[in-house]
């Protein structure tokens, strides 16, 4: 690469040739994450009107460090501001430092978590967290997960992996079953649900609605019937979605009565707990998720309870290794597969997931969250607390 017409700043030379001069422009840098973080109750939560951007056309010429400052500086205040005591709201808070620290290392690490070689430690890192994860949830000595960019993805993915789990069409086509493959969800379930039906090619009025009762949660009662009707129709059901923390008011479905519905039907258990599965860690509210023990796919997003920033997001499995049966799709280049000696080693997670390029940050791309400092959290977070 010829850097003969950069800024000497552009990059960090790798033998520190630059230091004295990147240095004032990262310090400037993280003055104002400084400036901003310890006075974000000075700003409104939410700005007055829309923002003053920068002029809409691209440069011909990058900006100069300075100048680009003073656009970072003018995007902060016209964001909104989590960390304001008036903010009130239910899923996005402000991140813990540490969090801030992972993400800002692992962008200059950059690792690929596409394969175990590109990314040795976060790899393993990632792998054994979210085994540990799994276990708190109660999923079984097999179960494991997989970080994602969002609670929509996890979705995706696990309604990916049931069906082609429970119907085995991995290498086929849909056409193949002679008939049509549906879903169950409350009705106030997430709209990534209908989503991800879409992606799969079953359609969206594939997730038949369950409705809810007089408080707000799945009516369970109602289930049976709906499965019966469905198969009557010739159709075939093939998983249960329960949410534990729906989008508006929180609530939680009751998951040990809609586990033995999937369980007497044989369909797969997913639970939404994007949300809700932060109670895991609470000793007083933990009982609340009772049946999510039950669940052989969970979704969980750190990202809003645990404030480790954004994006942070899982998929757990009861039976990790169906990462590998039911969604792995191998690819030749990512090196070798360090599972096949140590059943402990963690896969070339970009393999077994729906991201080709995921990454150990969340500030440069969005495909993976801080790998790093959302570990550092939860390892901080691990002890229930009241």
């Amino acid at each position: 690469m010829d850097l003969r017409n950069l800024p000497i700043s552009a990059f960090i030379a790798p033998d520190g040739s630059n230091r004295q001069a990147v240095a004032p422009l990262l310090e400037e840098a993280l003055q104002l994450a400084l400036d901003y973080t310890s006075h974000a109750s000075d700003l409104p939560p939410l700005p007055d009107g829309p923002p003053p951007l920068p002029a809409p056309s691209l440069p011909e010429q990058g900006l100069p460090a300075p100048e680009l400052l003073v656009h970072l500086r003018t995007l902060v205040t016209a964001s909104m501001h989590a960390a304001h005591p008036g903010y009130i709201g239910h899923m996005d808070s402000l991140p813990t430092t540490m969090s801030l620290v992972g993400d800002l290392l692992s962008a200059a690490l950059n690792n690929n978590m596409l394969s175990v070689e590109m990314s040795p430690a976060f790899s393993r890192l990632e792998w054994a967290t979210l085994r540990e994860l799994a276990q708190l949830f109660g999923l079984g000595a097999r179960a494991g997960g997989l970080l994602l960019s969002g609670g929509s993805l996890a979705n995706l993915e696990a309604l990916a992996i049931a069906r082609n789990h429970v119907l085995g069409v991995r290498d086929g086509a849909l056409t193949s079953l002679g008939t049509r493959p549906v879903l169950f969800a409350s009705e106030a379930a997430h709209t990534s649900l209908q989503k991800a039906a879409m992606l799969l090619g079953l359609g969206s009025q594939a997730v038949i609605p369950v409705p809810i009762d007089e408080t707000g949660h799945l009516d369970v009662h109602r289930l049976p019937t709906l499965i019966e009707q469905a198969q009557a129709r010739g159709e075939r059901p093939f998983c249960v979605v329960a949410t534990a923390g729906t989008t508006v008011a929180g609530l939680i479905d009751p998951l040990a009565a809609i586990a033995d519905v999937a369980q007497r039907y044989g369909l797969w258990f997913h639970v939404d707990a994007a949300y809700g599965g932060a109670l895991i860690f609470s000793r007083q509210l933990r009982q609340r998720l009772a049946g999510i023990e039950q669940a052989d796919s969970l979704t969980f997003n750190p990202q809003k309870w645990l404030y480790v920033a954004k994006t942070c997001a899982m998929l757990l499995l009861r039976d990790k290794e169906l990462f590998t049966r039911a969604f792995h799709i191998p690819a030749p280049y990512m090196g070798q597969h360090p599972e096949e000696d140590d059943p402990d080693a963690p896969p070339n997670l970009g393999e077994i997931g729906l991201q080709g390029t995921p990454t150990a940050t969340s500030s440069s791309s969005g495909s993976r969250s801080s790998t790093w400092g959302g570990a550092a959290t939860l390892s901080w977070s691990r002890k229930p607390v009241a």
